[in-house]
């Protein structure tokens, strides 16, 4: 919700650096998904940023091996929407596989970190790609790093 405890979502963009903090070469320290460092990193540098002052750090998790048979699909249900689709091995992450269902889900940093895409699952399993930190309640699944095993249904 805006304004409780952030006050936009979404990337940072160039857009919201203050000029000031440009005219004053600051340093810029960036952490994030790819897309958003690439074009932070772009835009700064379009804003007149040395590359020097630009910082970029990455976090990748380690990812796990997930044993799926080439021919695996499963039914995929999105309990609030009643969206049901079919996940084939090559589909992704339900993340992926809910938006191209045209159903709206949380997401932030898509690699697993923030949380934000956090699921019940309701009936079925998942299994995620990266291991989740401790502090995800059991029956959760990240969205943006678990893929289906059985048929599933998530509270999306």
């Amino acid at each position: 919700m805006p304004g409780t405890d952030h006050d936009r979502t979404g990337s940072i963009t160039p857009d919201d650096v203050d000029p000031g903090l440009v005219a004053r070469r600051a340093r810029f320290y960036m952490c994030g998904p790819d897309p958003m460092l690439d074009a932070l990193g772009k835009g700064l540098k379009e804003r007149g940023v040395p590359r020097f002052e630009v910082f970029r750090e990455q976090f990748r998790p380690t990812r796990r091996d997930v044993e799926v048979p080439d021919d695996a699909s499963f039914t995929v249900t999105f309990a609030r929407t009643g969206r049901s689709t079919t996940w084939k091995k090559g589909d992704g992450a339900l993340l992926a596989l809910g938006e191209a269902a045209g159903v709206k889900m949380s997401s932030g940093c898509r690699v697993g970190q923030c949380e934000s895409c956090a699921c019940t699952v309701l009936k079925g399993s998942a299994a995620h790609l990266v291991t989740p930190s401790d502090d995800l309640p059991d029956g959760d699944v990240l969205t943006c790093q678990s893929i289906p095993t059985t048929d599933l249904v998530i509270d999306a």
